[in-house]
């Protein structure tokens, strides 16, 4: 396209000179060409077009034009506009003359006030632009005769000539299209325009002449650009224009809409006044309206609402689920967000208010509509709470929000039966008693008053019950507060700040104890007349506490008070209260009292202690601290389960509903952006997309934080592949590992995509089986014990716990018959027809089907009545140790070489788990011990879904297989559990000539880092020997990972603990610890050599802000040395600060300590005693434990032999991917591209050659006969 430069000038004319003409209106009737536009312009025809071949200048008094104010029609002042052909300049100047002579007469009291013009000037010819296709073809369809019909082309042509010119605002006069039957030669389509402000004589003739390049010639007339700078003009919304808008308004306001169309428009066309691109709220709102309009299904709301049920496909995010008639109201729930419900509210807090605003009454005197929302916090902080049902109404009754919360909990016990009855386990809301009564009836399936009751019991430690299922009901403490402020202003208008303090006090009371005492000191200060000792005593007592606790106004912005004023009628605590008031001592004689505010405490007394659970502290927290017995017990247990979830639960953040009103928020000015609807099925249309966004954000969540998982498992997994191609099936045929060339590749050696398939099923194996535990019986006898599913269990043959008929119609018989087919059940039949039942204690092999096994044995066991007695239990365990030895004897008949066994008639036949277990391990370990002949490698898998019952399993093998049989020694592995290792084998590697090999690899608190324990150094831990400090760190680590305390407890390194208290300060820099945050841990842990002969034990507390630096052995300097220890951290601390800008625990003005402690009784058991130190504080973490461990000499045998057996068993080493000489895959220095591989023959663990300094003929030596590593060799 071709443009000319344009120039802006603004000129001055005085006000007194019009320049418009007075030729008044013109007779012809203007057409409104959009009537659904309020506030549009509206469009004028031009005259007919003159004859001959004069320039195209139209005049703007031939045109009529709608005012934007009042309508008057004006002419353009001739000054404006060209002068036409045959006109001449006398003429012209003649006519100048008498108009602004006119004008002055008429505007004679007009003020010396100037006018603003912006003026430029137009594009240099000639010009163009092209229509694209499908739009041309898209107004073909609409063509009539030599006509669009329609407006849609004013939006192509306005959008060409803008893209020229964008200064002026066109409006349309006429068009014409060339017929494909006309034979004249005209263009194909023409149309003429002109601008739409008033001083403006700019007009635009646009023509196509080509059908298929679609150029738009475009050719200006009227001099140049002439705009009144406090006009503006917009052009109509018409056509496809309207959709695209209305479609930008389902997100944005209009307001917001508009605003955003203003910074789009150029600068140049803004001071022009061209408004184009920017239509005004007015007619942004009338779009809006429009489009909702024509989405509704139908006119009437009730019609409308019907059809959108009728519409549903059943699909899981679909929301509607019930519309009410009278009163009206909508219920909004999806599959989708009962299961986010059922998954979150076991562990987290469900909110559950009402707001309005939102749907106006659909009359002054109706009752306005609110809102209902029952809402779930995101898994993660930071994340927007998703509302999972909704509920509409202008019913605001107990009844129908019952019925709404009912209907709810039936459509949760639909999708997952029973197990949703009572699921919440905490529960907020604002506090109305219609909510709460509501509350209590559904989820609580009790009153107000018998829930009160039962809470009541539990803080009084009277509860009985083992399982303590009822939700936690708690009102949200920023509406209580509120409620508390009306009251002090009302009762307590002198001493308001102190009557809130107190409520204060009593929102943070944890138990009855305090809240009693608050309450006497209350009373005491408050209804005593007169102030004597008790006043004063009772006073300081108050003010004492509030020091403690803090400022404890809640915020209360946006808050809606509830009524307070309703009494509980019947309620223990009310009783108990009224008796702590009436014990209170007062003071009758003295001076009078300023506080002396009675009827402060009445209303107190009366509205708000009758229900104190529900607001204060009391049911907040570890319930287990009011009580003792199982079920408190319970509640600790559960507690303390969920408090360690990573995720957001209801041991955090759960004394306001701060939630609640941050989606209320969500609900009004984003979900609905403001919008106050009319009617009900807009509500739902809208609701409907918003659902659906906040489900994706819900899953996004998720996703984001897994984000960092599966990088690093897809690291691994690339680990993985590499490794497998060192060697192949390395404990088949001779135990020397394959060679194999890395760089080439090998063509042999598997590609990515065949180990994908060949592997994909040892994958999903793995994602259902688990195996906690192993261990090895002989040197041919494995044992291991899993939580997976015997039907999906890949060995030669699963046992079947089977009745005499071997009907499989129940417990595991079902499972397996029904995995396997119907195959199973016909052969059992057939042996039945053939041979009779069975005995119990009897067993057959049959074929199994489509399992994945070979063989299935099928046993019957005894069969017991419910909760059966211990002597009938006895009398059962001789025939189930006969099920099981036969078992084992058809196994060893039919050659099968491992075998699934699950816990036999632990099921549904009734006998216990714990004797199950006991018998089944003890008969296997008598059959393998009594076994005189040699057999062949077999294992045996003790296998249970049910992980309560294979933990009994594997209990009776940490207890029954304590001694397994000589040469036994096998190796750790991440998946089996620390029992795998008995004290025999660890006295064996005791009595081993001390080597290098690695024994175990221990994880370590920082993600990456392990440590690496060498046979070397697990020999300082035999008797009587000094420990090194890289067992007891190894020691310390396990336990910290044990009792899941590596992110509250710091496990500091002895090494750099010792440079804090002894080392030089040049030397503490280089230990700075640049990349650890003590700010993230509540202690450090750590021990430190003294004069390399003697361990000494230190701990930090962060919250007494004290250090202990403990002896083992006694010594009266202790405390001192405690404070010489405090004052190095604090510089420790500081020194951080000043290196590396780290101000953690930089505050903390720590302290000796000292703390008593067993005493070291040998000469070099002080490593063990640090042990023990440590492990006794974390177990007690944060509390300072009572250490009352004995350090005999015997005790600290059998100590040394309990750690060793926890490093060994606590060990990750992959014994089978990983050198026992360097603990990695690869070697860890430059060598050939070839890695030989060497296996023990003795203990089985695998060497680099290159870790052996091993060369090719010793090497090949080793291959030729038996080898032994440095660790077996005698």
């Amino acid at each position: 396209m071709h443009y000319q430069k344009r120039t802006m000038e603004v000129i001055h004319k005085p006000k007194n000179i019009d320049v418009e003409g007075d030729g008044g209106t013109s007779g012809e009737k203007t057409s409104s060409l959009d009537e659904g536009n309020t506030g549009d312009e509206t469009l004028e025809m031009y005259p007919p077009a003159k004859a001959g071949n004069e320039p195209l200048s139209l005049l703007k008094q031939d045109v009529l034009e709608d005012s934007d104010d009042n309508g008057i029609v004006q002419n353009i002042s001739p000054e404006l506009k060209q002068p036409q052909t045959g006109v001449s300049p006398s003429q012209s100047s003649t006519s100048l003359e008498k108009d602004w002579s006119r004008n002055s007469s008429n505007k004679s009291d007009s003020s010396n006030a100037e006018e603003e013009f912006y003026k430029c000037a137009l594009p240099q010819q000639p010009c163009f632009f092209f229509i694209d296709h499908k739009d041309w073809e898209d107004l073909k369809k609409t063509q009539k005769g030599r006509l669009f019909k329609g407006m849609e082309w004013t939006n192509v042509v306005a959008t060409g000539i803008k893209s020229i010119h964008p200064f002026c605002s066109f409006g349309f006069k006429r068009h014409t299209i060339n017929t494909t039957q006309s034979r004249s030669k005209t263009a194909v389509f023409s149309c003429t325009a002109y601008c739409r402000f008033k001083d403006c004589p700019v007009t635009v003739k646009v023509e196509v002449k080509d059908e298929k390049t679609l150029k738009a010639d475009v050719l200006f007339q009227g001099g140049e650009v002439c705009h009144n700078t406090k006009e503006i003009k917009t052009r109509p919304v018409r056509g496809q224009s309207r959709d695209v808008i209305a479609e930008k308004l389902e997100t944005k306001l209009p307001r917001s809409l508009y605003l955003d169309s203003l910074n789009q428009i150029p600068e140049k066309a803004f001071q022009a006044g061209c408004r184009d691109e920017a239509p005004s709220k007015d007619v942004l709102k009338n779009i809006a309206w429009s489009h909702r309009k024509k989405q509704r299904p139908h006119v009437n709301e009730m019609a409308s609402l019907q059809m959108l049920i009728d519409r549903q496909q059943g699909l899981p995010n679909e929301v509607l689920q019930r519309v009410l008639l009278h009163p009206k109201g909508i219920m909004l729930w999806s599959k989708k967000t009962l299961s986010v419900f059922y998954q979150r509210c076991k562990d987290d807090i469900v909110y559950f208010d009402a707001t309005g605003s939102i749907i106006s009454k659909d009359n002054a005197s109706a009752t306005p509509y609110y809102v209902y929302e029952v809402i779930v916090r995101n898994p993660f902080k930071g994340s927007s709470p998703l509302p999972t049902a909704t509920f509409v109404t202008c019913d605001h009754t107990t009844a129908s929000v019952t019925y709404f919360l009912q209907a709810f909990q039936t459509e949760l016990t639909r999708m997952y039966g029973s197990r949703a009855n009572k699921r919440p386990v905490m529960i907020i809301c604002d506090g109305s008693m219609v909510l709460l009564q509501s509350i209590a009836m559904t989820f609580c399936r009790a009153s107000l008053e018998d829930l009160l009751e039962r809470y009541f019991q539990v803080i009084t430690g009277q509860l009985d019950t083992d399982n303590f299922n009822i939700p936690i009901l708690h009102r949200c403490l920023s509406h209580i507060m509120k409620n508390a402020k009306d009251l002090c202003k009302k009762r307590l208008q002198k001493h308001y700040k102190f009557g809130m303090h107190v409520f204060g006090l009593l929102a943070c009371s944890s138990n009855l104890k305090d809240m009693d005492g608050i309450i006497i000191s209350a009373t005491v200060v408050f209804k005593s007349p007169c102030s004597g000792p008790q006043v004063k005593k009772h006073l300081r007592n108050l003010k004492m506490l509030i020091d403690q606790t803090g400022n404890g106004d809640a915020e209360d912005t946006d808050i809606i008070p509830e009524d307070y004023k309703t009494a509980i009628v019947h309620s223990s605590l009310k009783q108990h209260f009224a008796e702590v008031i009436a014990s209170a001592p007062l003071d009758v004689t003295g001076p009078p009292n300023v506080y002396h505010a009675p009827a402060f405490i009445s209303s107190i007394s009366k509205y708000f202690l009758p229900h104190a659970t529900l607001w204060s502290g009391m049911l907040l927290g570890d319930l287990g601290r009011h009580g003792k017995g199982s079920a408190y017990g319970f509640l600790s247990k559960r507690y303390n389960h969920v408090s360690q979830l990573k995720k957001q639960n209801y041991t955090e953040d759960n004394r306001t509903q701060g939630i609640m009103e941050k989606s209320q928020w969500d609900l009004k000015r984003i979900r609905f952006e403001r919008r106050r609807l009319t009617r009900l099925d807009d509500f739902v249309q809208i609701y409907q997309r918003k659902h659906d966004a906040l489900l994706r954000e819900y899953g996004d969540v998720g996703k984001k934080r897994m984000k960092k998982y599966r990088v690093e498992t897809e690291k691994w997994k690339k680990k993985s592949r590499k490794r497998k191609g060192f060697y192949v099936t390395p404990l088949m045929g001779k135990r020397l590992k394959q060679d194999h060339q890395e760089e080439p590749p090998h063509s042999d050696v598997p590609t990515e995509q065949t180990e994908a398939v060949t592997t994909q099923d040892e994958k999903e194996q793995a994602a259902t089986q688990k195996r906690i535990m192993s261990a090895q019986l002989t040197q041919d006898v494995d044992i291991s014990v899993w939580i997976a599913d015997l039907c999906k269990f890949q060995v030669d043959a699963v046992v079947n716990a089977a009745n005499t008929s071997l009907q499989h119609c129940g417990g595991l018989a079902l499972a397996i018959s029904e995995s396997g087919g119907p195959k199973i059940q016909k052969e059992s039949n057939t042996y039945i027809a053939e041979n009779g039942p069975l005995r119990i204690g009897e067993a057959i092999v049959t074929s199994a089907g489509n399992l994945s096994c070979k063989k299935i044995i099928h046993v019957v066991g005894p069969c017991m009545q419910s909760k059966p007695s211990a002597k009938d239990v006895t009398q059962a365990k001789p025939i189930l140790r006969q099920a099981i030895i036969s078992v084992l004897q058809k196994a060893e008949e039919h050659k099968l070489c491992s075998i699934a066994i699950p816990a036999v008639s632990s099921g549904i036949y009734n006998f216990p788990a714990r004797a199950c277990a006991d018998v089944i391990v003890q008969t296997i370990y008598d059959h393998v011990k009594n076994k005189t002949t040699k057999s062949a490698p077999f294992t045996i898998n003790l296998v249970d879904k049910e992980e309560k019952t294979a933990k009994e399993l594997e209990r009776a093998c940490k207890e029954l297989l304590s001694d397994p049989f000589p040469n036994s020694v096998g190796q750790g592995n991440q998946n089996e559990d620390p029992t795998r290792t008995s004290i025999s084998q660890v006295t064996a590697l005791w009595k081993r000539k001390q080597t290098e090999v690695v024994v175990a690899v221990i994880p370590s608190q920082i993600k990456g880092n392990n440590f690496i324990v060498h046979h070397s150094e697990l020999k300082s831990l035999e008797p009587h020997r000094w420990l090194t400090g890289e067992i007891i760190e190894c020691a310390l680590h396990d336990i910290a990972c044990k009792l899941d305390l590596g992110s509250k407890v710091y496990i500091l390194n002895h090494y750099t603990a010792g440079v804090i208290l002894f080392g030089k300060r040049e030397l503490m820099r280089r230990h700075c610890l640049s990349k650890v945050n003590f700010d993230n841990y509540h202690a450090i842990v750590s021990f430190v050599n003294v004069g390399n002969v003697h361990w000494k034990f230190l701990y930090l507390s962060k919250a007494d802000s004290c250090l202990y630096l403990v002896d083992p052995a006694r010594s009266t300097r202790e405390l001192e040395e405690s404070k010489v220890a405090a004052q190095k951290f604090r510089e420790f601390f500081k020194m951080r600060r000043t290196a590396i800008n780290k101000t953690d625990w930089v505050d903390i003005k720590l302290k000796g300590g000292v703390l008593k402690h067993p005493v070291q009784k040998d000469t070099n058991s002080c490593g063990v005693i640090v042990i023990l130190m440590a492990k006794a504080f974390m177990e007690s973490f944060p509390k300072i434990p009572e250490m009352t461990f004995k350090t005999t000499i015997k005790a600290m045998v059998q100590q040394r032999e309990a750690i060793a057996l926890q490093i060994l068993g606590a060990s990750v080493f992959e014994a089978e991917n990983n050198c026992a000489m360097c603990s990695t895959p690869k070697p860890p220095f430059p060598g050939p591209s070839i890695t030989k591989w060497i296996q023990c023959d003795s203990c089985s663990r695998w060497f680099h050659t290159q870790c052996l300094q091993m060369n090719t003929d010793l090497f090949q030596k080793a291959e030729a006969a038996e080898w032994e590593c440095a660790l077996c060799e005698k």
